[in-house]
């Protein structure tokens, strides 16, 4: 029983989703012990799409610096890596999710259906964004993105467990409030496309409420 992870964009993501479930199934595994399949977004929440559309593009620019720093210097690129240096066109391919909690809330949706996938990981966490920018989307997203993702209709044709898988609370303090690149990954299973419990409950950390590391 092997999970899977990638950065893919979410038309890769649906081809490698459907083949695990067909060789899943095919090898007489029951549908409902489905591994995990998921796929990892930069995220960025703020009170307008504007706004976090400009801070995911201010922050994700130092991070692809840093991303590709090593490749440039050598004069080689990644085999395997998918990232662009443009934020706009990173989320176009639906490798980052940016925008008001609504507009999460629905690129979040799309991108789960879309991409068959049954677990998710964010990073709120990247290139030049400070803590209280990290923290906020963090508290955006726990107020007024997972609610709307637990107990959300199934998706029978996944063939999945309908119970959720969550990364635990590594959510925390944002790359330990760095602000330099640092990743903080927050885990929403999905089994089934029921998001039964995006995270756990916000515990106090610090003088900040979230998942407790």
């Amino acid at each position: 029983k092997v999970n899977v992870l990638t950065n893919a964009p979410v038309a890769l993501m649906k081809t490698i989703t459907d083949r695990y479930r067909s060789a899943w199934v095919g090898a007489g595994n029951a549908a409902e012990s489905m591994p995990l399949m998921g796929t990892t977004r930069h995220m960025v929440i703020a009170s307008t799409d504007t706004e976090a559309m400009a801070i995911g593009r201010r922050a994700y620019s130092r991070w692809y610096e840093s991303f590709m720093y090593l490749w440039v210097r050598h004069n080689a690129t990644p085999r395997f890596a998918t990232f662009v240096s443009s934020f706009d066109d990173l989320v176009a391919a639906g490798q980052a999710i940016a925008g008001s909690p609504a507009t999460v809330r629905r690129q979040m949706a799309e991108q789960i259906e879309a991409a068959g996938v049954n677990y998710l990981l964010t990073r709120f966490a990247f290139g030049d964004l400070t803590l209280a920018e990290s923290v906020r989307s963090l508290e955006y997203f726990v107020r007024e993105v997972k609610p709307d993702f637990n107990w959300s209709a199934t998706a029978e044709s996944r063939g999945t467990a309908s119970r959720t898988r969550c990364a635990g609370r590594a959510c925390g303090r944002a790359a330990a409030g760095s602000g330099t690149g640092g990743q903080a990954l927050c885990g929403v299973g999905g089994a089934g496309g029921r998001l039964a419990r995006a995270l756990p409950e916000a515990e106090p950390v610090g003088d900040a409420r979230y998942g407790a590391l």
